[in-house]
């Protein structure tokens, strides 16, 4: 792969990883902002937070091709 490869690969790999941080924060911003209120928060809102934790660690979890 030639550096322009590697760098488009770079940016769509930070850009995927902000995005993910942006939804699990404001799930936990609009948690916080439900709970204040005592309104119920929804399931939904708690499923997509956790996706968005789970895809995190999954982008930043060493490959096992690149472990060894």
């Amino acid at each position: 792969m030639n550096e322009q490869g590697k760098l488009e690969y770079i940016i769509i790999y930070q850009v995927a990883l902000f995005a993910l941080a942006m939804l699990a924060i404001g799930t936990l911003c609009g948690s916080f902002a439900l709970a204040y209120n005592r309104i119920m928060i929804p399931d939904s809102i708690v499923a997509m937070g956790s996706a968005a934790v789970g895809a995190i660690a999954g982008l930043l979890s060493p490959s096992p091709l690149r472990a060894r």
